[in-house]
């Protein structure tokens, strides 16, 4: 078993129904630091009370920062622009994504990455 590594995780939302990623990452984290980060959506929000209830809960979560799921475990809720058709947003979600994960994991003690 992979022992000592540091593991980055994109996923469906963590709060979202268990998946095998869920239990996977469970496992690895007991002898490894995992850092699970939250789907960005990939599909352009619409005009519903559904899609804006979901942007707020996705801003407080970004707001409130990474939430440990256990010592070795954290969940890391990313933002980006939402309208991913709009010119230059998937290269600004790439970049705002990246220098997000990568802080995050340095401020967690997850320097470098086995690739």
């Amino acid at each position: 078993m992979i022992t000592g590594q540091n593991i980055v995780c994109f996923a469906n939302d963590w709060e979202s129904d268990p998946t095998s990623k869920h239990q996977v990452m469970k496992i690895l984290a007991r002898r490894n630091r995992v850092l699970w980060v939250n789907s960005i959506g990939l599909r352009s929000p619409g005009v519903t009370a559904h899609d804006a209830s979901r942007m707020v809960k996705k801003v407080r979560q970004f707001f409130h920062g990474p939430v440990a799921i256990n010592p070795n475990m954290h969940v890391l809720p990313p933002i980006v622009i939402p309208f991913h058709n709009l010119p230059g947003a998937r290269a600004a979600n790439a970049w705002l994504v990246s220098r997000y994960v990568r802080a995050h994991a340095r401020k967690l003690g997850m320097d470098r990455f086995q690739m």
